[in-house]
């Protein structure tokens, strides 16, 4: 979807500096542009066009989609208005994380918050969007063709993520209600435009600049060095304090920086080690979202794959379509059932090699949603299942499967 963001972009840029010089020659190079970036992305690019085509439905009825995307679009839509678009503020500032320490979720932004609501900040943020519309009127005037051309990109992206005000609320509303694939492809607008349009925010800021240094140089010649000091200093001074958490060990929240234990390591290079064609399924199965809190200090929609050779029967890659989905149903139901037959079929039916129980998990809604005494006292009754290795409080077990298979395929 960023992709499709950029390229929207792209073409509305292309096709502006087609018409300012409307030739032969200017719709060629236009063309071979759009038509480069297509082909170099056409590898990926023509499956998702196919799956879009023939499966986008599946999406829509998907049950993450169901539960989630109404309200991911709803709590980016708060922040849908001329104000905080102005601000770039959006809807991670509704966000939560999950504090062990304290027991609770509290805001993502909670070191950014209290300044960003300081009157003098706000009056900071609203200064730089007037400079950045002084540029869009000064590109004008000025007839500056590039600067121009990004004005589409600026009033679409800033459409898009302005969806709060008329008519882009209108148009949204009518949007979601006709196409139902758009509903889902911008349930988060802002992590789609927000690119396009702070690159055009640094492009106009910029142009608006210069033209106040070159006004400076004319009328004010006999202060010229002093005046540009002057301004330099001020513009440098408020930059400096509107972003002073970056400055002061919060450009990266402390909270993203976490030491992933040992243990992990340890077990990726010991699964590593085995057929890499064998399935792991993850344990617990508390959760259908597919977003994992672990007591060390993370959060998010897992990271076990980047270190395994080996596929992983993971919710981040199966929500979107019933058929791969039905895994997670299905192996949920035998577990929370308690019924040990149906387990073992299911991993079966699923060639599941490896079972990966990592305790580290946890529910903040619930510590008994996890049901990790119930699982080992199921698998420690199976005759098919055994405990092949322990690395702290990750445990693997190994599943002996009846069907013998090479590279996922059996007869």
């Amino acid at each position: 979807t960023l992709f499709f963001a950029y390229f929207l972009g792209l073409s509305l840029f292309t096709i502006t500096l087609i018409l300012f010089s409307l030739s032969k020659k200017s719709i060629g190079k236009g063309l071979t542009i759009l038509s480069v970036t297509l082909l170099l992305n056409g590898f990926w690019l023509l499956p998702n066009l196919y799956f879009i085509k023939n499966h986008g439905q599946e999406v829509v009825n998907s049950k993450i989609h169901t539960q989630f995307s109404q309200q991911a679009f709803l709590t980016g839509q708060k922040f849908g208005t001329l104000k905080n678009t102005a601000l770039l503020k959006n809807f991670l500032f509704d966000w939560g994380e999950y504090n062990d320490n304290k027991g609770q979720f509290v805001p993502v932004f909670d070191e950014w918050i209290p300044h960003l609501e300081k009157p003098i900040t706000i009056v900071i943020g609203y200064g730089i969007f007037f400079i950045v519309a002084l540029g869009i009127l000064i590109s004008i005037k000025k007839k500056n063709k590039y600067a121009i051309a990004l004005l589409p990109i600026f009033l679409v992206s800033f459409s898009f993520i302005a969806n709060n005000i008329a008519p882009n609320k209108i148009i949204f509303s009518f949007c979601q209600e006709k196409i139902p694939l758009f509903k889902e492809a911008l349930r988060f607008p802002f992590t789609k435009f927000s690119l396009l349009l702070m690159s055009s925010f640094a492009v106009y800021f910029s142009i608006a600049l210069s033209f106040i240094y070159q006004f400076l140089e004319k009328h004010l010649l006999a202060h010229q060095k002093n005046v540009v000091l002057l301004t330099t200093l001020l513009i440098f001074t408020t930059l400096s304090y509107y972003m002073l958490p970056a400055f002061t060990g919060h450009l990266i929240s402390p909270s993203m920086k976490v030491k992933f234990p040992s243990e992990y390591s340890e077990s990726f290079q010991w699964l590593n080690q085995q057929e890499k064609t064998g399935r792991i399924a993850p344990f617990p199965l508390h959760t259908f979202r597919g977003w994992q809190y672990y007591r060390w200090g993370y959060e998010g929609a897992g990271f076990e794959w980047f270190g395994l050779s080996q596929p992983l029967l993971a919710r981040e890659f199966d929500r979107w379509s019933p058929y791969n989905e039905s895994y997670y149903w299905e192996i949920s139901y035998a577990f929370y059932s308690g019924n040990l037959n149906l387990l073992e079929s299911v991993l079966e039916k699923y060639q599941v090699h490896w079972l990966w129980v990592d305790k580290n998990i946890f529910d903040p809604s619930s510590a008994k949603n996890t049901y990790f005494d119930e699982l080992t006292k199921m698998l420690s009754s199976s005759s098919k299942i055994s405990l092949k290795k322990e690395f702290g409080k990750i445990k693997i077990y190994e599943v002996s499967l009846k069907t013998q298979y090479q590279n996922f395929i059996s007869l």
